[in-house]
């Protein structure tokens, strides 16, 4: 498709490390008229809750950064592990199915709606990493993330779920998106699109009609 024509089409983020991407991707898109759409990460992805500027928030953004700033500090320890020493990490876990089941199965659960996954479910994810030998690989949106802009003007579709690790409220992510659509969930959470796929299909839908 030559860049001067209409995509009449709509984009939506991958849940988790996929939004990080796909926001870059949204810029040149823009120009090109289609929608995007995004998890509760995204924002948090075009700003890092640490260099926000928060006189220019309103009261419920600056509370969700404070939200953000304990969470990072209670449950954020994986990411300075992942990204400062993945090579080292990929090792352990690649050499004991106990230690890769607690790091995956840890965050199944705690990032997830109640009773989202099932034991059999649980075993094939950890099996599915043990089987391949690619938990290392899962590690490289930490140690090599892309750029992102200051703030991405494709059309958006926002989906909050309620058990997601740090949901937004949308006056924050309206700092860095252009949103066209922010659907809360009551349900739901970090893997939304296997906890709730209906809902999470409704929201692709959406944002493809954005462009349409």
């Amino acid at each position: 498709m030559a860049r001067e024509d209409k995509c009449e089409c709509g984009m939506f983020v991958l849940i988790r490390w996929g939004h990080r991407p796909t926001d870059a991707l949204a810029v040149p898109l823009s120009q090109l008229d289609v929608g995007h759409g995004a998890d509760e990460a995204t924002s948090e992805a075009v700003a890092d809750w640490r260099y926000s500027d928060r006189s220019s928030l309103t009261p419920d953004a600056v509370a969700y950064l404070d939200s953000s700033a304990r969470w990072f500090r209670t449950e954020g320890g994986y990411i300075a592990e992942q990204s400062t020493r993945p090579n080292t990490l990929a090792v352990a876990l690649g050499d004991s199915p106990a230690g890769l089941a607690a790091w995956i199965v840890e965050k199944l659960q705690s990032w997830s709606d109640e009773s989202a996954f099932t034991m059999d479910e649980l075993l094939t994810w950890v099996t599915a990493y043990w089987a391949t030998g690619t938990i290392g690989t899962s590690f490289g949106p930490y140690t090599e993330p892309a750029a992102l802009p200051e703030r991405v003007e494709t059309p958006t579709i926002l989906s909050v779920f309620a058990h997601d690790i740090k949901p937004e409220p949308r006056s924050y992510a309206e700092a860095f998106l252009n949103i066209r659509g922010y659907v809360q969930h009551r349900a739901g959470g970090h893997f939304a699109a296997w906890e709730q796929p209906g809902a999470y299909a409704d929201d692709v839908r959406r944002a493809v009609k954005i462009g349409g």
